[in-house]
């Protein structure tokens, strides 16, 4: 029985403290097969004074976090009060996903059953968004 086998036997499997364990890799999402639907909380601003083209959204509990984008990309964002896949929105899918990492958006992997609560209506039924 060699040095080796002694310590295993005797403190039993050592693990190298220089290597850290690795995550099993996941499979990439497509974000066409995403249901996505408007974050809750969004504030949306307009400033007619510097333009009618431009608002600004962004979560309301955080104002440094506000974007300023074109209102025709920005509606159909804040319309989208029921979950939707990327071809029923209008938007290109890569744009949605760029608007779930600024927290404008929810996404799913399976079309969820729960509505969004509280709504107002005024994004959703302004003009011909969503009915």
């Amino acid at each position: 029985m060699g040095f080796k086998e002694l310590l295993d036997a005797k403190l039993g499997p050592m693990r190298d403290l220089v290597v850290r364990p690795t995550h099993a890799a996941t499979a990439p999402v497509d974000p066409e097969l995403l249901w996505y639907r408007r974050a809750a909380g969004l504030e949306l601003r307009m400033r007619p004074e510097e333009s009618w083209n431009e608002v600004e959204v962004g979560p309301a509990d955080r104002p440094r976090d506000l974007r300023r984008m074109l209102w025709s990309r920005a509606a159909p964002l804040i319309g989208l009060t029921q979950w939707r896949q990327a071809q029923a929105v209008g938007l290109e899918a890569k744009a949605l996903w760029a608007a779930v990492e600024q927290d404008l958006l929810y996404y799913a992997h399976d079309a969820p059953k729960v509505e969004l609560t509280g709504r107002a209506g005024v994004g959703g039924r302004g003009g011909a968004l969503y009915r």
